[in-house]
């Protein structure tokens, strides 16, 4: 009886020398959760390396289409703009992957998402926002215009300041279409800001300008 005892009392002191210590636990935890980040950054940045060769190879594409062009005609294709509603369609240099368009600029307080209404960091009285609207139209994989791929600018040409928002950030599968928007900052306030020109520069190379007027 005492060897059966003392054979239990010795399997109890080896298992709780076993069990690993809270301490051994978050650190174990800890790794875990890197681990996901890390393969959640690497997914990204392979997804982000694939807009840029994409971008660059519809720029290629671009620059060899009118390179034969006339003086005249080259100048066209430089300052073509787009206006509400119209689409800028994006291709490999072989078929149509994306379509974009501005189908919204406005100062309206409405338009705004809350947080940033109530927040002491934005006057959002002095903004404009703008939603874009994105097509997945044959890209290879999901599909999202970020906010560094825009520029905007006031009717004098002198370039606005983004705001450090996107809202809306949905990455959509071919097909499918989405909606993003975008904010800049105003020189005055948004009742007398009546017009808004946006750059797409995707790879510090314009590719077209929205051309929009603003409601209120």
């Amino acid at each position: 009886m005492k060897k059966v005892g003392l054979l239990l009392l010795m399997g109890f002191f080896v298992l709780v020398g076993c069990k690993p210590s809270e301490k051994e636990a978050g650190s174990s935890k800890t790794i875990s959760s890197l681990e996901k980040t890390v393969s959640s950054l690497k997914e990204e940045n392979i997804s982000l390396s694939n807009q840029v060769e994409h971008y660059q190879g519809m720029i290629r594409k671009k620059d060899d289409t009118t390179g034969s062009s006339t003086s005249s005609e080259k100048t066209a294709n430089q300052t073509k703009s787009y206006s509400l509603n119209e689409s800028l369609d994006l291709t490999d240099g072989n078929k149509e992957t994306v379509k974009l368009k501005v189908i919204e600029a406005t100062t309206n307080q409405g338009a705004f998402p809350s947080h940033m209404i109530n927040l002491d960091d934005y006057d959002t009285n002095k903004m404009v926002a703008v939603t874009i609207e994105y097509t997945n139209v044959a890209y290879g994989e999901a599909f999202l215009p970020l906010s560094q791929y825009f520029q905007a600018f006031d009717k004098e040409g002198k370039k606005l300041t983004k705001v450090n928002q996107q809202n809306g950030q949905d990455r959509v599968d071919e097909g499918r279409t989405g909606t993003t928007q975008l904010f800049w900052e105003l020189p005055d306030e948004g009742s007398q800001f009546n017009e808004l020109e946006i750059d797409f520069v995707p790879v510090d190379k314009k590719v077209g300008t929205f051309s929009i007027q603003v409601t209120h």
